[in-house]
């Protein structure tokens, strides 16, 4: 894996453009050891920040900063593969860092967003929409565009 210096991760297999800037890389055949030698890398660049770091099981999971952006990183240990999310400052807010606490304004609450039957004969489906309000008062919706087949 290579980096040349801007956030557009260079990687040979798998890429796609997620809109609004944001990007995600995608190879397999990474090792952990080589994983974890272009995380240090970057973090030795100067030109990046750790944000957030984690491990679940055997996957290990990065979030840098830098001027530029952020990148996100994860390896997954079962098939032996990297995603690299990049983003601009422009269009990516940051997760609440819960070690600083937040105040609770609301339980947090899961809600199906009611769909327009009215297009189904143009584009055979309806989507989906969701939206879930955190206890931050924040919120997360999920949806997809009814044009587009899965």
């Amino acid at each position: 894996m290579n980096y040349n210096g801007t956030l557009d991760v260079q990687l040979s297999d798998h890429g796609m453009d997620l809109g609004h800037s944001c990007r995600m890389k995608y190879r397999r055949g990474v090792s952990r050891e080589e994983f974890e030698t272009f995380v240090a890398e970057l973090k030795q660049s100067g030109g990046y920040k750790v944000f957030q770091e984690n491990t679940i099981g055997e996957n290990l999971y990065v979030t840098l900063l830098s001027d530029e952006g952020m990148l996100h990183l994860y390896h997954t240990a079962s098939e032996e593969s990297v995603r690299i999310v990049s983003d601009t400052l422009e269009y990516f807010a940051l997760p609440v860092d819960e070690s600083t606490g937040y105040e609770k304004v609301t339980d947090t609450t899961f809600c199906v967003m009611s769909l327009d039957y009215t297009h189904r004969e143009v584009t055979d489906g309806n989507g989906m929409s969701y939206v879930i309000i955190l206890e931050d008062g924040r919120f997360v919706i999920i949806t997809r565009d009814p044009t587009e087949r899965s």
